[in-house]
């Protein structure tokens, strides 16, 4: 009887290891990757014995050995009396299990659990197991016959034969038990005579006998099993290393690039195995004589080498690398059971598959999201969003997540320098970890993403989220033009919303939907939103890292919800370790480690000052350094905290600005005094050059004097000329005074604007004085101005009159 080795849902169905529904089986089967193939007859699958669990093979093997049990006459199946075979040096015991025959009357102790080295008998198969126990089986009625018959071994072998032949074994023996022991490998005839019949001769049941003599008979009575040839080849290095590469080539190509290397690698590998072996180099002749005896493969043999020869896993080795190896590895799985909520944060950072509009400038770009997960119940808090990865975008999502669920003992994300730093983690005093609490985690290895597998697998949710947008941009699933014409469409909405011409912004949206077919945000107050309801509906949908529940809807079981796990926490008695708004709001202000000189900090860039309380830390020569922690509010530098490295607060500095080396009001006299001293310059220029272009003034009278014809020339067009030269001159020097007096003005306005942020106790007299210079300036700035067009303007009429 030939063990089956396929077996179809209908037949697996509630046995040991297997559901008991047809779709249960197929469902399992299908999960753990059985090796199946289509039936030969009707639709549906088969399945491999070998792939099943080891509780259904234990279960069919044991249903095939009970057949062909059921095959054995009656004296067989009944407890005989134990008796001293006459078989040479073989004693079988009769109450033994099958496949407990041994050499001698000991059985073999039982194998050490703890050991490494597994008995052979593991490695064989369900079939040569069967085939074992058929053999012992035959063995014990060859015994019987010779304890009832008192004669020799081999007259009761031969005796059992000739019964056999006759076919007049009780039951079903020759079919059930003598054909299932034989080896199939042999012959193929099914009926002749006896050494053809199908049937032992009795040189093979002689052997048997030998075999079960031995010290694990159970073992050396299968048979053979026929194994590939994994003798080693020279091709098979160098087709090794021609196929893991990472560019993936194919079989085909790397058999084609074995062909023209082979010449030239085969020398070579025959030149250093020769002076390995030998320690003697040869000639070129006997190196190619011996490089010509060397085995080339067929593209066949490649073929099944890479196929069922040759680690997959090792091939991958060379053909991934990092993460997409990682991906083929073994790897550790982790559960939450027993974990309560927010005990472990983790959060990663999500560059967003789509664009959105920018909030000043209107233009289509890309944002950064940064969110958080509880391990213990997968819920996912409020997201950060931001231009780019940052610690202020980081820090946000953290605020966040302390508001839902408090402070987390545990906060793990990837290696980014946004946190890996003295602000966030490194410093033990003035750090948020250590002002928090919190403990920052990040993957042992740099890049492997599957450690931070919640996170991650939350990209994946979002970027499939994302292709309802129309502006939906991943490369390998958005098609590329597509996505080219949308952001051209995009950009004339932009531009048309800024000049305001309402109908081209309509038919540029309109044509953005078209070719997108999707979701069109033209705000960032609709992408935000749109990606809280993208968290809300995560939050309630069913986790397969969650318990089941009865749906209390549908009254079915399913895994609950991120929701619903927090609410059961809550309900349980979870309260979480939260923090009160003075407090949240104290933790995620920058702080730094100074030293106090003379009764100030230099913190943030800046001087803060405290007489009283800064006095009593202030660095003196000789004595140890006082560090102190500061503390800003980003929206408020005129004050800091200072406090002492416990934490306890020591005062509320106030922001020192620099002055000048004299004061305001001397410097604008001053300014004002060399201004006018300028301007009545200028002026007076201007009357004289009025007064030389005045018609009514009396000609000059000038003496003709004789010279040559090239020395001739008219005083009246040198004096032109001279006049306009000093009138450039006079313009560049109004022009760079103007350009001096704005600077100036700008320089002032800045230094007002400072102080009025930085000294904000000046009286409203002062600020009137000041607006009253500045007021004074703008005439003076105007006045030049004018004088610069009345030069322009008489510098021209000059030019026509010398015309």
């Amino acid at each position: 009887m030939a063990m089956k080795e396929w077996f179809t849902v209908q037949e697996l169905a509630g046995l040991p290891g297997m559901p008991g529904s047809e779709f249960g089986v197929l469902k399992k089967l299908k999960k753990n990757l059985a090796v199946n193939r289509p039936k030969g007859q009707g639709k549906g699958l088969e399945f491999a014995l070998k792939s099943l669990p080891e509780a259904t093979q234990a279960h069919i093997h044991a249903q095939v050995v009970a057949q062909v049990l059921a095959c054995l006459p009656a004296e067989l199946q009944r407890d005989p009396v134990p008796a001293q075979s006459k078989l040479s040096t073989c004693t079988i015991s009769q109450t033994a299990p099958l496949g407990a025959l041994t050499s001698g009357a000991q059985l073999p102790a039982a194998a050490n659990p703890a050991d490494d080295a597994l008995p052979d008998a593991w490695y064989q198969t369900s079939h040569q197991r069967a085939v074992a126990d058929a053999r012992q089986s035959v063995l014990r009625y060859i015994q019987r016959l010779e304890q009832q018959a008192g004669c020799s071994t081999r007259a009761a072998m031969l005796t059992f034969l000739t019964t056999a032949t006759a076919r007049r074994l009780d039951g079903d023996t020759s079919a059930a038990m003598l054909l299932l022991a034989r080896d199939s490998r042999g012959r193929k005839a099914s009926n002749a005579h006896v050494n053809a019949a199908g049937l032992p001769t009795l040189r093979t049941l002689q052997g048997w006998c030998k075999r079960a003599a031995e010290q694990t008979a159970g073992q050396n009575l299968a048979p053979g099993q026929r194994q590939p040839d994994m003798t080693a080849q020279p091709w098979m290095l160098l087709a090794i290393e021609l196929k893991r590469r990472p560019q993936k080539p194919t079989t085909k190509q790397v058999y084609e690039q074995l062909q023209a290397a082979w010449p030239e690698w085969s020398l070579d590998w025959v030149r250093k195995d020769r002076k390995a072996r030998l320690g003697a180099l040869a000639t070129p002749e006997q190196l190619a004589a011996l490089a010509a005896h060397l085995v080339f493969p067929s593209i066949h043999q490649l073929t099944r080498f890479f196929g069922s020869k040759f680690s997959q896993l090792d091939l991958a080795d060379g053909q991934y690398r990092g993460s997409a190896l990682r991906a083929h590895k073994f790897y550790q799985h982790r559960t939450n059971a027993g974990l309560e909520p927010f005990v472990e944060v983790h959060a990663d950072g999500w560059n967003t598959h789509f664009l959105a509009p920018h909030p000043i400038t209107g233009a289509y770009v890309s944002y950064e999201v940064w969110h958080f997960h509880d391990v213990a119940t997968r819920y996912t808090t409020p997201f950060s969003i931001g231009m780019s990865e940052s610690a202020e975008v980081i820090m946000k999502g953290l605020e966040a997540c302390i508001r839902v669920g408090g402070v987390p003992a545990v906060w793990q994300t990837d290696s980014t320098g946004s946190v890996k730093n003295a602000k966030v983690q490194f410093d033990p005093v003035a750090s948020i970890s250590a002002r928090a609490g919190l403990t920052v985690v990040h993957p042992e290895t740099v890049g492997n993403s599957q450690a931070n597998g919640i996170a991650e697998n939350y990209n994946t949710r979002l970027d499939r989220e994302s292709r309802a947008l129309a502006t939906y941009m991943h490369p390998q699933r958005m098609d590329s033009l597509a996505f080219k014409q949308v952001r051209k469409f995009t950009t004339h909405m932009v531009k048309a919303q800024a000049a305001g011409d309402v109908a081209a912004h309509k038919v540029a949206r309109e044509a953005a939907l078209r070719v997108g077919k999707g979701i069109l945000f033209e705000s960032k107050d609709q992408m935000v939103k749109w990606l809280d309801d993208v968290r809300v509906k995560s939050n309630n949908e069913p986790h397969s890292a969650l318990p089941k529940i009865t749906c209390p809807s549908t009254g079915k079981l399913r895994h609950q919800t991120p929701q619903e796990a927090l609410d059961a926490a809550i309900q349980r008695g979870w309260i979480p370790v939260a923090l009160d708004e003075c407090t949240l709001t104290e933790l995620f202000m920058p702080h730094e480690r100074r030293t106090v000189t003379r009764e100030m900090v230099h913190a943030f860039n800046k001087q803060y000052y405290h007489h009283e309380a800064l006095s009593a830390y202030s660095q003196v020569p000789g004595k140890p350094k006082i560090e102190v922690m500061v503390a800003i509010d980003p929206m408020d530098g005129e004050h800091v905290w200072v406090k002492e490295l416990s934490g306890s607060l020591i005062c509320k500095a106030k922001f020192v600005a620099a002055t000048g080396y004299r004061s305001q009001s001397l410097y604008e006299f001053a300014l004002a005094k060399r201004m006018n001293a300028q301007i009545k310059r200028k002026e007076d220029q201007i009357d004289d050059i009025r007064g030389r272009m005045d018609p009514n003034r009396a000609p000059v009278e000038v003496q003709a004097i004789e010279v040559a014809s090239a020395q001739v020339f008219d005083l009246g067009d040198y004096a032109a000329q001279a006049a306009c030269e000093k009138a450039l001159t006079t313009l560049a020097q109004n022009r760079q005074q103007s350009e001096a007096l704005t600077l100036q003005k700008a320089q002032t306005e800045e230094t007002s604007d400072f102080a009025l942020r930085c000294c904000s106790g000046d009286t409203p007299e002062e600020l009137a004085e000041k607006a009253r210079l500045e007021a004074e300036e703008t005439e003076r700035l105007d006045m030049l101005a004018r004088m610069d067009a009345v030069m322009t303007q008489m510098l021209e009429e000059q030019r026509q009159a010398a015309m």
